[in-house]
């Protein structure tokens, strides 16, 4: 059984964008690998090499031109190195899944790392990802900035609400720092069936509800049950965060509670955290990893 490898190196921050696109048609598996010595790579350290899997099958030539498609889509918002192809076999493609993709430790307690690798020694928290998992794997700055918010700011105890899961790698974070309850949600039927998966997984399925939706579903079920959780955090696109608060995200948590925003690049964040103070958010903090950053608001009043 023969594989078409497609590679290309890209800059972190929008490397997991390309993830995104690659996972859609690469049921063969995605491999992120950060490079992290300076090298003759394009963009040097801090890059990130990703390699998708597609069998060759009768399918192939429709697969290539989607991803060929989607690159050239995402190559309008940011510069992405042509794509590179090379054939290879089945025992290959095992060893180059395994072999690229390493733990990656984030902010004071967590890790992130491959489901084959048994528990390291130390104190760390584990979130176990399948590489094969692409959207959420902890590459992304905007990921990272939003691990290491709820490593500060998670109780024992705690509800939260993740708006836009992708694999759920935010969600079991939370069960990790003691959260009793996260309700997930994604509108991809896909990154439900992943982060589900990662769920039993990780042995937080009692504690992680994932469901297909947004935020009018959160709204709808803080409804139901008449509860809102004290932490929401929504790791998604500006644009969709801006639609997301005239909507009424604020009504998502409780009121002095937590509202995590990221996907958001520095020119973005001013129009934001306007947005967010006209819905009753008050701003506590930004924090900030290359050109991306991670909005901290409290609801201090119901939204106007």
């Amino acid at each position: 059984m023969k594989w078409l490898e497609v590679s290309l190196t890209a800059r972190g921050e929008i490397a997991e964008a390309i993830a995104d696109v690659l996972a859609r048609h690469a049921p063969g598996g995605l491999v992120l690998e950060r490079i992290k010595h300076a090298t003759n790579e394009p963009f040097g350290a801090g890059a990130v090499k990703l390699r998708a899997f597609l069998l060759a099958d009768e399918g192939l030539a429709e697969r290539r031109r989607l991803i060929q498609e989607g690159i050239w889509h995402l190559g309008r918002i940011m510069p992405i190195p042509e794509l590179s192809y090379q054939w290879i076999e089945k025992d290959d493609w095992n060893e180059v899944w395994k072999s690229s993709y390493q733990p990656l430790p984030i902010g004071a307690r967590l890790l992130v790392q491959p489901s084959w690798i048994p528990k390291p020694e130390g104190d760390r928290l584990i979130i176990s990802i399948d590489p094969g998992m692409a959207f959420g794997t902890g590459v992304h700055p905007s990921t990272r900035l939003c691990l290491q918010a709820l490593e500060m700011h998670t109780k024992p105890g705690d509800t939260l609400a993740d708006l836009g899961c992708g694999s759920g790698i935010l969600s079991i974070a939370a069960a990790r720092l003691g959260a009793a309850r996260v309700l997930a949600f994604d509108n991809d039927p896909s990154a439900v069936k992943v982060a589900r998966a990662n769920m039993v997984h990780n042995d937080v399925e009692e504690i992680v509800m994932v469901e297909q939706g947004s935020l009018p579903e959160l709204l709808a079920a803080c409804d139901r049950e008449n509860e809102r959780p004290r932490i929401l955090v929504a790791n998604i696109y500006a644009a969709v965060l801006e639609r997301m608060l005239e909507d009424g995200l604020a009504d998502g948590v409780q009121t002095g509670g937590l509202v995590i925003l990221a996907g958001i690049l520095i020119e973005q964040t001013g129009g934001i955290r306007e947005c967010a103070e006209k819905q009753g958010l008050r701003f506590q903090q930004v924090t900030t990893e290359t050109d991306w950053q991670a909005l901290l608001l409290t609801r201090e009043s119901p939204p106007m």
